[in-house]
């Protein structure tokens, strides 16, 4: 099982995200030490609720826990890259009204969660200027 998972993470960090093989090694790291301590901290949550017992019970599951979260990754990027392609099918026209529309959207929404925070600052504001 460590075999397959070393030739995995070998696989899959080969993968160009931003084409600099310096900073793509960085983030590999990153990726992989994250990976990690979510299968540690899952290994750790089946020993503490007592389904695991025993260091190689330990071993084995963390190896099969890491192997689930690499392949769970890997399909989440391939479901990035198809809805990357998916985007970039589109007409150009349509890549530029979606965004648009949603930033006019955020936009609003941003505007009345502002002005509701600043109602209710007046309105705390007033009420404890009266308790006063």
């Amino acid at each position: 099982m460590t075999r397959l998972n070393t030739f995995l993470v070998f696989l899959i960090s080969s993968i160009a995200i931003t084409g600099i093989s310096i900073i793509d090694g960085k983030i590999w790291d990153i990726v992989f030490l994250i990976i990690g301590m979510i299968a540690y901290a899952i290994v750790g949550l089946l020993f503490s609720v007592g389904l695991l017992f025993g260091r190689k019970a330990g071993k084995d599951a963390y190896a099969f826990v890491f192997l689930l979260l690499i392949l769970a990754g890997y399909g989440f990027y391939q479901l990035l890259v198809t809805t990357r392609n998916w985007i970039l099918s589109w007409p150009l026209i349509i890549k530029i009204v979606i965004p648009s529309i949603l930033m006019v959207g955020m936009t609003v929404a941003l505007f009345f969660v502002i002005k509701k925070i600043i109602k209710t600052k007046k309105n705390q504001g007033t009420a404890s200027t009266t308790e006063s």
